[in-house]
């Protein structure tokens, strides 16, 4: 979900379509304006720390929604990044907040690649960081381990979802 306007009763949802026949892609094949849908409120566990003295966001294209939602959260004033893989430039998309946004574009590499590439050789602020990440499931996963084993970030301070699967 990206924005919900309960007053003009809009609901606006972006959905990158991936190769295959699942509901949600069957769904947003045929969706047209005025389709139901039925959707949950927005939740998860993430809560940005106030206390943290960085903050991290990473994500592909299909977590660009959540993403645009966390930066909204984070508290003005600290530090954040947020690093982003998508297809190419035509791809970016204008993103609420005051992070450092740092695209990273895919064109013909494997999914999540050009992403671990980014996030292992950037420079982070010292200090201790609170991270958010979303996407394929590998690059999640390495990510994670990254963040924790090199970077020294606190297990609870890493907030980590695979959404999907490379095949």
């Amino acid at each position: 979900m990206r924005r919900f306007d309960p007053g003009a009763g809009e609901l606006d949802v972006d959905f990158v379509l991936h190769i295959g026949d699942g509901p949600a892609a069957a769904w947003a094949r045929d969706a047209r304006p005025g389709s139901w849908v039925g959707v949950s409120e927005p939740g998860g566990r993430y809560v940005p720390d106030p206390t943290a003295e960085h903050h991290l966001v990473i994500g592909d294209e299909t977590a660009l929604p959540a993403v645009a939602t966390v930066l909204t959260a984070l508290p003005s004033g600290v530090p954040a990044q947020a690093f982003l893989e998508v297809a190419d430039a035509a791809e970016e998309q204008q993103l609420p907040g005051s992070a450092a946004a740092h695209w990273v574009h895919r064109g013909d590499r494997p999914a999540g690649a050009p992403l671990v590439e980014a996030v292992t050789a950037a420079e982070l602020p010292p200090g201790r960081g609170q991270a958010w990440l979303s996407g394929e499931s590998a690059c999640v996963r390495d990510l994670r381990r990254h963040l924790l084993d090199e970077r020294g970030f606190d297990r609870r301070a890493v907030y980590a979802t695979g959404y999907w699967r490379a095949r």
